[in-house]
């Protein structure tokens, strides 16, 4: 199990990384300003956690 803050990650574009609160035009739309991203705000998110996690991987003693 992995650990990872869910901090932002549903304002944060997960194609290009820019992260806005504008980003979130409602609870279930996602919307990017600067790439135009479209995507359902739950599955955005989800990418963006499991991106943190795959770069956050712990090391094994």
């Amino acid at each position: 199990m992995v650990l990872i803050d869910p901090r932002n990650t549903s304002c944060t574009c997960s194609v290009c990384g820019h992260c806005e609160k504008n980003n979130r035009k409602s609870q279930e739309y996602f919307s990017c300003l600067i790439c135009k991203h479209t995507e359902h705000a739950d599955i955005n998110a989800a990418r963006n956690i499991r991106f943190k996690a795959a770069i956050n991987r712990p090391i094994a003693v």
